[in-house]
């Protein structure tokens, strides 16, 4: 009976775990970068950069990341976990003190997958 006891705990707390991966999955956002990076002593000479990085969709449909993910950004695409399609983002809020920032996508559909 306790090994019956210990091995019906065993599959639930299993069960758990992947719902709760499954959950992490889907709020994963990769985030494609397109950078101008100012050259102060030739600003004719300013060059552009393309980087990645990550965030998670939070409450309200928005995208926590780094503020360094996003600085001086030009262009912003994020993809979600799992997805091929790209969207367009937009900075909402970002704050280099605490290195975050905020990112809102208008497309609808980027929630719905």
């Amino acid at each position: 009976m306790k090994l019956l006891f210990t091995l019906l705990l065993s599959i639930v707390m299993l069960l758990a775990n992947t719902d709760k991966e499954d959950i992490t999955k889907q709020a994963i956002v990769k985030i494609y970068s397109t950078a101008k990076i100012p050259n102060y002593q030739a600003p004719w000479n300013s060059s552009m950069r393309s980087s990645t990085g990550s965030g998670a969709i939070i409450e309200g449909g928005y995208i926590l990341t780094n503020a360094h993910v996003v600085a001086n950004q030009a262009f912003l695409e994020v993809q979600r976990y799992g997805q091929r399609k790209r969207y367009i983002a937009k900075v909402y809020a970002v704050s280099h003190q605490v290195d975050l920032a905020l990112l809102k996508v208008e497309d609808e559909a980027f929630l719905k997958e």
